[in-house]
């Protein structure tokens, strides 16, 4: 095997100098992020290879091993900064790969569209190629047609010639017949007028779409005479509706439909229009199937009130009894399935929870003899990661109110951070192993995430709940949360800080504005601060029965008035700004006009954001003093608010100062080096009469990575 094929060891990430705060050990950071060492493992269909997504920092590799020895056969690594997101044996000999770029350890990967191959014969193949105006939607396997090997069917972009559909038409991703043997693509049918997402049977006769149109109703379609005719449409807002979910070899048409308030199973006759419930969760939305090889019979569901609970279709199915077995065997974790062989005699199954990502396991579907294959993050033991555990309790007006809790092994109260999740209606805070929790736990914090009204997963009746006017819902719900935590002796009054991820970041400032007495500090990463000024609003874009089911967002984005970046003369606490956009720009501006106290990063790695963010909440909240007494006092840390404050508006006039030279483009890199040390060099004499002599003292090994906070901003000013 060349060394091109071997599997990289994971790297040591370079340890850079978290600006303003102390140095702490970076250790168990790094361990946190790092990425799965395995991601997925894949059985072939006649169980005769198995192929294996590995990880290290920049890029995923694609190994396939032959069985029984594991002798590896091929290998392809992605490109760098992508992810193989997912993977499908299209028969014995072939997998294809969906890449996605990498958005760091606390994003989901973004696809790009493109489709890749790679033979056990050592082919490889690119039959799609990464389309940057589409790549907030995948190319998806819609089925693998298991009765025709040589072809599969995809819905992707670009897949027509200018002179036969319109650049717009191209731009819609539509259903493709792909031949894997020569890469021909052929249309099914005409691309529809809005982004769709596709279900086939597994002979690729029987096929549906749905979509969401501009004016969020919902449409569905169905393949008639080698033409789209719209079989329903609806408004999930106001409307009972009904999306497809999978047809199996049958023919039978099962669905996702809200009747009940939660998406519940149904079985679908077209001819009827009628519905037919199979089953139904109260507390949640269903969010994962298991499938046959090939799609050929619905073999359970799965849906999450707080802790994973499956349905299975036939009891008398042989994968049944196997998997409410593992299910037992494994009772603190959920087992979801990978992969089939074509006969179903064996499974690649992944155990997972709130402290592992993942364990894959073969499993023989008829003695249920299971064997480890590979384990996601063996550094990882369980049992050096704290718990995540679901709770629910009523708030002021008795609405049942949905989240988990997360607490160091140390007897309580925590210092505490409510954590506010990213993309409100589609998402919501889950069980999963979640590094920035983790982290949080493990440096002495207890976490509280909450799933605010209007979060998606749990129900209509949840989501619509979430219409908020002047934000005071979703205010409400963080405030009455806390004081929940309080109460309940995980926290005390004085030591809980808000943190929030692009709408959680939007969120957290307006719950510093609102609850003035009630949080320490904000740490804000990515956020909305400025609804006058361009911003997206951070939506899931997958396109998922659930997701379309899902009620668009409520959320009052029209009130510009009330944005936080107009509502800072309110915020008394401190602030930690992560993030190099506009957006943050303007809401750090806002904050040192009004002498408020602000902190700010740019960002760009994983492991100083968090280490920044980790110094910053034990310099606010944690009152650890003999953890900040063990570590080397720097400069940031000595000093008062006061201090602090005075120290910003001097940083600001060198950030000026710099952002001036951008526009000078005789200066040569080193030239901009040397001005940039001369703007710090010139403030000497207002920050000596700032500080006493101890601090002083430390000003200059801080000087050195302010110059390079300097120098990384100027070249965001020039990418602008």
């Amino acid at each position: 095997m060349s060394n091109r094929l071997r599997y990289l060891l994971i790297a040591t990430i370079a340890a850079l100098v978290a600006l303003f705060w102390a140095d702490v050990s970076r250790a168990d950071v790094e361990t946190l992020l790092k990425p799965a060492d395995v991601r997925t493992v894949n059985i072939s269909p006649d169980g005769a290879h198995l192929a294996m997504v590995r990880s290290d920092e920049t890029k995923d590799t694609l190994v396939i091993f032959k069985r029984p020895a594991m002798s590896v056969v091929q290998g392809v690594n992605s490109a760098a900064g992508e992810r193989f997101e997912k993977i499908t044996w299209v028969n014995n000999n072939q997998v294809l790969i969906e890449p996605a770029k990498d958005m760091g350890a606390a994003q989901k990967p973004a696809p790009t569209g493109a489709l890749l191959s790679l033979g056990i014969d050592g082919s490889k193949r690119r039959f799609l190629k990464p389309n940057a105006q589409t790549s907030q939607l995948a190319t998806a396997i819609v089925s693998i047609l298991p009765n025709d090997l040589a072809h599969v069917l995809i819905a992707a972009h670009s897949v027509c010639e200018p002179e036969v559909c319109t650049p717009e038409e191209a731009a819609l991703r539509r259903l493709v017949k792909l031949n894997v043997n020569t890469g021909q693509k052929s249309p099914v049918a005409a691309a529809l007028p809005i982004q769709s997402y596709y279900v086939s049977d597994p002979t690729g006769k029987k096929l549906m779409a749905t979509g969401r149109s501009e004016d969020n109703r919902v449409h569905v379609y169905h393949l008639r005479d080698g033409g789209w005719a719209e079989v329903t449409s609806f408004d999930p807002l106001s409307d009972l509706g009904t999306v497809p979910l999978a047809i199996d070899r049958a023919g039978n048409v099962f669905a996702l439909a809200n009747k009940v308030g939660t998406a519940s199973l149904y079985q679908w006759d077209l001819a009827s229009g009628e519905t037919t419930e199979i089953h139904r969760s109260s507390g949640s939305d269903i969010d994962n199937v298991v499938m046959s090889y090939g799609g050929r019979k619905l073999l359970a569901v799965r849906s999450d009130p707080g802790y994973a609970s499956w349905y299975h279709l036939d009891q008398g199915h042989p994968f049944t009894a196997i998997h409410n077995a593992l299910l037992a065997k494994f009772p603190d974790g959920d087992v979801d399935v990978t992969s089939f062989t074509a006969d179903g005699s064996e499974a690649v199954v992944r155990v997972h929870n709130d402290r592992n990502s993942g364990d894959f396991y073969s499993v023989n579907t008829t003695t249920g003899q299971s064997t480890l294959l590979a384990t996601s993050r063996p550094w990882l033991p369980a049992t050096a990661l704290a718990r995540v555990e679901p709770v629910e309790f009523e708030t002021r007006d008795m609405f049942t109110l949905r989240g988990y809790v997360t607490t160091p092994a140390s007897p309580g109260p925590h210092p505490m951070v409510v954590w506010i999740h990213d993309n409100p209606t589609t998402t919501r805070a889950t069980a999963e192993l979640n590094p920035e929790v983790q982290i949080l736990a493990e440096r002495g914090f207890a976490v509280l995430q909450i799933n605010y009204r209007g979060s998606g997963g749990l129900g209509q009746y949840y989501s619509a709940a979430g219409g908020e006017k002047d934000g005071q819902i979703i205010q409400r719900d963080i405030a009455d949360a806390t004081e929940w935590a309080i109460d309940q002796n995980i926290t005390s009054a004085d030591t809980v800080c808000v943190y929030g991820r692009g709408y959680g970041a939007f969120a957290a400032m307006k719950a510093l504005a609102t609850n003035i007495e009630m949080f320490r500090c904000a740490v804000a990463i990515d956020g909305i601060y400025d609804l006058n000024a361009d911003f997206v609003l951070p939506e899931d874009p997958t396109l998922t029965p659930q997701n379309l089911l899902a009620v668009p967002t409520l959320l009052d984005l029209g009130d510009k008035k009330r944005s936080p970046v107009n509502r800072v003369f309110n915020i008394e606490a401190p602030v930690l700004l992560l993030g190099d956009s506009e957006q943050t720009t303007y809401m750090r501006e806002a904050l040192i006009e009004t002498e408020k106290q602000v902190d700010w990063s740019a960002g760009g790695n994983d492991a100083t954001d968090f280490e920044t963010i980790l110094a910053y909440l034990d310099a606010q909240i944690s009152g650890n003093d003999a953890a900040q007494d063990a570590s080397p006092a720097s400069f940031g840390t000595t000093l008062t608010q006061q201090q602090r404050l005075a120290f910003q508006r001097i940083r600001e006039e060198m950030r000026v100062a710099t952002k001036a030279l951008g526009k000078q483009r005789a200066y040569s890199a080193p030239a901009i080096r040397r001005e940039i040390a001369k703007i710090i060099d010139r403030r000497d004499k207002d920050v000596r009469a700032l500080v006493d002599e101890q601090q002083w003292a430390l000003y200059d090994d801080f000087k050195q990575g302010l110059a390079e906070e300097l120098a990384g901003e100027l070249d965001i000013v020039r990418l602008r």
